[in-house]
């Protein structure tokens, strides 16, 4: 009938030729973000049996679908403080060409007979995160050398001193780790990277015995579920604006 109207009115019909096709609606998919986690005993989810239920682990998960992140590796080690993200993380960083990185360290540099200064953790994590320069043999290419800074977010360390099992009994550590969660804080804002503080579910502790694991001082997969939760918004947000 649209043919025969056409003629009627003396319109010429379209061309036989096939329209060209219509552009897919369909977003090319981005590439996964590379995320490599870095730390200690926190990061490395000490005391679970199940290595899904590590925080960086329950994070990926968390953000999907709508945010592409793969972990790559957790380089986290139970007993390590700063010095050993310095001499034995970073080192390994380079070779995974990471686009996310995140960083929780500091208990480790409380606990130890020979604990940190302020001073030294503050000295440590900005070599941690700017590198070390000199010789071949002696310079360290730190997280901000190899990824942007709103690439980058640290997380502040749980005051374990809240835990009914304490494995040390030093009063001092507790205000301890306020004042490197307060370090940490400073030298992050000093280079425009985020940090997720997740003292609003781990200072639940004393009030809920299921955020602790079986060995009643590490996190339980349930607190770490609650670390993410704080952290999704933030990291979702990096990943995005990056």
């Amino acid at each position: 009938m649209a043919l025969l109207l056409a003629g009627c009115l003396g319109l010429s019909t379209p061309a036989t030729t096939p329209a060209p096709p219509e552009p897919s609606s369909a977003a090319t998919p981005r590439e996964p973000l590379r995320y490599v986690a870095m730390g200690d005993s926190y990061a490395i989810g000490y005391g679970l049996s199940r290595q899904v239920d590590r925080w960086p682990n329950q994070l990926v998960r968390a953000l999907r679908p709508d945010t592409a992140i793969q972990l790559v590796d957790n380089l986290a080690g139970k007993s390590d403080g700063t010095y050993e993200v310095i001499e034995e993380q970073l080192p390994l960083l380079e070779e995974l060409l990471p686009d996310l990185v995140s960083l929780q360290v500091g208990v480790n540099d409380v606990v130890r007979v020979s604990k940190l200064t302020d001073d030294e953790y503050r000295a440590n994590l900005e070599t941690i995160l700017d590198g070390v320069e000199g010789s071949p043999t002696t310079a360290r290419a730190g997280i901000l050398d190899l990824v942007s800074p709103d690439r980058v977010f640290l997380v502040t360390t749980p005051d374990y001193t809240l835990a009914p099992e304490q494995p040390y009994d030093r009063p001092d550590d507790q205000a301890t780790i306020a004042r490197f969660n307060d370090i940490l804080r400073e030298v992050a804002a000093a280079r425009g990277v985020a940090v997720v503080d997740i003292a609003p579910i781990s200072d639940l502790v004393p009030r809920d015995p299921t955020l602790l694991a079986d060995d009643g001082w590490h996190p339980s997969a349930k607190q770490y579920a609650g670390w993410v939760e704080l952290m999704a918004p933030n990291v979702r947000q990096l990943a995005l604006g990056g």
